[in-house]
């Protein structure tokens, strides 16, 4: 027990994703959930299990619990830029920009130490939100603030170029 059964469970959760269709690898999932409840702490087995659902309810339209799910996931690892700018990135794309926008500048803002790496990936999404709305103009102004941090790297600057082109 221990890891086979979460791999096993792990794996079935993939095959059927290829398989089946969504309603049928969430309820399958789903009843796979003890599986993950049961692995030791360190292995996160209900945040793994989520993590699986997630784009289930996101293939059925099921938004509400998607963002729920989403929202949850993201404040159960603060530290997990991934999390934290899908989460944003997934607000955007259900017609909630303007959160997405807030959630990324909370962080951008906040008493959250990133490394520059981390930074440059949650001012990356950031832009991505704002040409995604073909707010360009909004665009070529924060990669112009961007530049300005001692956390830009090349992409900045090559978003910055980009802005300019188009």
């Amino acid at each position: 027990e221990g890891s086979s059964d979460l791999y096993a469970a792990t794996f079935v959760i993939d095959k059927i994703r290829w398989i089946g269709d969504a309603n049928e690898a969430l309820a399958i999932t789903d009843q796979l959930k003890p599986v993950f409840e049961r692995q030791q702490p360190h292995v996160h087995g209900l945040d793994r299990w989520n993590r699986q659902r997630v784009p289930f309810f996101e293939s059925l339209n099921r938004t509400e619990e998607a963002l729920k799910l989403w929202r949850q996931l993201a404040e159960a690892a603060p530290e997990d830029v991934n999390r934290q700018t899908r989460y944003a990135d997934f607000l955007a794309r259900t017609g909630d920009a303007a959160s997405g926008y807030k959630w990324l500048r909370k962080l951008l803002d906040g008493d959250a130490q990133w490394t520059d790496y981390q930074e440059n990936e949650i001012r990356s999404s950031y832009v991505a939100m704002l040409n995604e709305q073909g707010r360009v103009d909004d665009a070529l102004t924060f990669v112009e603030e961007w530049i300005k941090t001692d956390a830009a790297d090349q992409s900045a600057f090559g978003r910055y170029l980009s802005s300019l082109i188009f």
